[in-house]
Formats: C-alpha cells, sequence, structure tokens
C-alpha cells in the first residue's frame, strides 16, 4: 500500500466521548461489505464481513465473523442481515437490553449505470432491513461516504477512492480499537463500517 500524507483526523484518536452511552453498527453494504459493532468506548464488539463469490451451483455470499472464527455461505442479501442481527443479539446485548444502540449504513452511490445503482440500493437496503429495528428509534441513518469521511476524517468531498480507502486503513483503526487482525490491509469495508459507526456516536453524542 502506497503511503500518503492525509489530514489530521477532525476528533481525537480516543475513545469517544464519555456523554455517549450509546453503542453503534456500522454498515459499508456493498456486494463486498461489512458490518462493525462498536461499544460506547469505542471498542469493535462484533466484525461481520461477506464477500460475493461465483459457485457452479449458484452465486453464494461467504460471510465470516471475525471474532469468533465462524464462516457460512448463503445465498440471499437477507440472510447476511440476519447474521449481522444474530451476533448484535449476542455482542451487544447490553444495547438491546438499553434500548441504545443505533444503526448507520452508507448510502449507496449512484453512477451512470442507473441498473446497477438500483441493484445496489435493494441490495443494502435488505441487509439494512433485518437489524433497522433494533435502532432505538427504529429507524437507520443514511450517510453518504463523503460526508462521514469530511466529518470524521477531514477528508475533501472529492477525495479520489485510493486516497480514500487509504486514509481509512491508517486513520480508523486510531479511533477504533479491536481492528488489528489480520489481513486488515485488503479489509478497508471493515475499516470503513466502523469508521461509519463511530461517525454515528458522534452525531449522537
Amino acid at each position: 500500500m502506497v503511503v500518503i500524507a492525509m489530514p489530521a483526523p477532525s476528533i481525537k484518536a480516543t475513545p469517544t466521548t464519555s456523554r455517549s452511552n450509546f453503542w453503534s453498527l456500522g454498515i459499508d453494504g456493498g456486494r463486498t461489505g461489512a458490518a462493525v459493532l462498536v461499544s460506547p468506548s469505542s471498542k469493535a464488539k462484533s466484525i461481520t464481513t461477506w464477500k460475493y463469490r461465483k459457485r457452479k451451483s449458484g452465486n453464494i455470499y461467504s460471510i465470516e465473523n471475525h471474532f469468533i472464527g465462524e464462516k457460512k455461505e448463503v445465498k440471499f442479501p437477507w440472510q447476511i442481515g440476519y447474521e449481522i442481527r444474530r451476533r448484535i443479539a449476542v455482542s451487544g446485548a447490553p444495547a438491546l437490553i438499553q434500548n441504545n444502540l443505533i444503526v448507520n449504513s452508507e448510502d449507496i452511490y449512484v453512477g451512470r449505470n442507473a441498473k446497477t445503482s438500483i441493484a445496489l440500493a435493494r441490495f443494502c437496503g435488505t441487509i439494512v432491513g433485518q437489524v433497522e429495528s433494533l435502532d432505538k428509534e427504529g429507524e437507520a441513518i443514511w450517510v453518504k461516504a463523503e460526508k462521514w469521511r469530511r466529518e470524521l476524517l477531514g477528508m475533501g468531498s472529492f477525495t479520489n477512492r485510493a486516497d480514500a480507502k487509504a486514509g481509512s486503513l491508517k486513520l480508523i483503526p486510531q479511533l477504533v480499537s479491536g481492528l488489528d487482525f489480520q489481513n486488515l490491509d485488503s479489509l478497508d469495508h471493515v475499516t470503513d463500517a466502523a469508521g461509519i459507526a463511530i461517525w454515528g456516536l458522534k452525531m449522537r453524542s
């Protein structure tokens, strides 16, 4: 990975302010994506990733729950959301008992190909729909990539994809503990999901 000079984060690389007692779920909902549950002390409590794979028997999504080493393959996007919800029921039990979980998802980028954009929006919406009811207010917050990156990391709105990826991998682990597992350098969707979760905590603090 090429090291680049990035602007300093707009928040300190320490746990979020004690004014917040919320847990936060951040979702980066692409075909290859991630969901990270973050505690009020800015610690990752659950990390779920998925990847689209082609099989002779039919296309599937390979899901991994990183903290418990659980892997499985599923056929439908709603099953990804179900697995995220299942992990929250265990790792985020205190948040559910106290009704202080917030759900945040990155909005889908709308490109020139309308068909692809619609398909991705449906895909991500199906995943979020499985966990949205767990939000303390019953509704997820959707945020554009450039918005949370600007407000959390100080990135410009027109930062290119390569620089945004490098910045996420470099800066988010300073803000969220528990992201130091193997092969993080290829999992910028994990750091993005964690960043979305921390952005959500700041918005509610």
